[in-house]
């Protein structure tokens, strides 16, 4: 440990008065002070990267709500209108499911996250996971899902397994320009 002293001279008529001081603790709580300053600024850039991430996820949903109801709006074809309904509600999911993940986030943080175990059915998930991106999926790709059908149980946090499949199947659709993404589980 490095001991820091302040010596200071004082000049008077009849004489030198010198006085010395450890200042080790103060230079201590200074170098304290700079780090946590320099983490306090690393925290706040990383908050506006999060919510510049945020404010994009909420807004391609809600960009898609907002576009597919003016078209529903000026369609007359019941055919366009049901389609253009489903793109609106399984937008409103996504929507709802970003909004979720922010207000766990905050929990996480915040360590007052609960978590319910409960027995899941994988074949069950699977198939919910499958239903919600089909509707999403397009042309150029083409989506599987193959599920087991034995009945395969879980004890588990169902909402959270089910996120993590959510977010393997968006991202496999977000990096696969064309071709397939397949959906499956094994034993």
């Amino acid at each position: 440990m490095i001991h820091y002293i302040k010596v200071q001279f004082v000049r008077s008529d009849e004489a030198v008065i010198g006085i010395s001081l450890d200042v080790t603790q103060a230079k201590e709580n200074e170098k304290m002070l700079i780090e946590a300053k320099m983490k306090a600024e690393t925290a706040d850039m990383l908050k506006l990267q999060f919510l510049e991430n945020i404010n994009h996820e909420i807004r391609t949903p809600l960009n898609a709500i907002v576009g597919f109801s003016d078209i529903i709006a000026q369609s007359s074809e019941a055919n366009d209108m049901k389609m253009y309904a489903d793109l609106i509600r399984s937008n409103n999911t996504l929507l709802l499911e970003t909004i979720d993940d922010i207000i766990d986030l905050s929990k996480i943080t915040s360590g007052t996250m609960e978590y319910i175990y409960s027995e899941a059915d994988i074949d069950t998930l699977v198939n919910e996971v499958y239903e919600r991106y089909n509707q999403l999926s397009h042309s150029k790709i083409e989506f599987i899902c193959t599920t087991n059908d034995k009945g395969i149980k879980a004890y588990c946090e169902t909402k959270q397994l089910k996120r993590i499949l959510s977010n393997f199947v968006s991202n496999a659709f977000k990096f696969t320009a064309t071709g397939r993404v397949e959906l499956y589980y094994g034993i």
